[in-house]
């Protein structure tokens, strides 16, 4: 278990990445996109009264979020790369681009893939 101020900085700080990542979402590739990336996390609180209304166990609540936070990864792995090189260089062609993203979004999602299966197996 966490201690209170343990707990407190780790909220802070989170809380604090997605404030800013929305900001720079926002500012440097796309306002839609800010807003599909800062309503993720208000739409897991409804999930949250979803499972809990349903008496769900703690053991499937966890579980699924942290694999939705890593879906999250996944999704920001595409999506980034896109908006970052069209911001840079909008002349290089969309499909170039979208490969890049693609490859990019392959690479973290077998990562992830094997940290879910090394990791997610042994503790849930």
């Amino acid at each position: 278990m966490l201690g209170k101020q343990t707990e407190l900085l780790a909220q802070i700080i989170i809380g604090g990445i997605l404030v800013a990542g929305t900001s720079y979402i926002s500012r440097y590739i796309s306002p839609e996109y800010a807003g599909i990336f800062w309503s993720f996390p208000v739409s897991l609180i409804a999930v949250y009264f979803f499972f809990i209304y349903n008496k769900e166990k703690n053991k499937n609540i966890s579980k699924f979020f942290v694999t939705t936070m890593i879906g999250l990864i996944n999704v920001a792995a595409f999506c980034l790369p896109y908006g970052i090189i069209h911001y840079k260089d909008p002349k290089i062609h969309p499909l170039v681009i979208f490969m890049i993203s693609l490859s990019t979004w392959g690479i973290t999602a077998l990562g992830t893939y094997f940290i879910i299966e090394r990791v997610m197996d042994k503790y849930y």
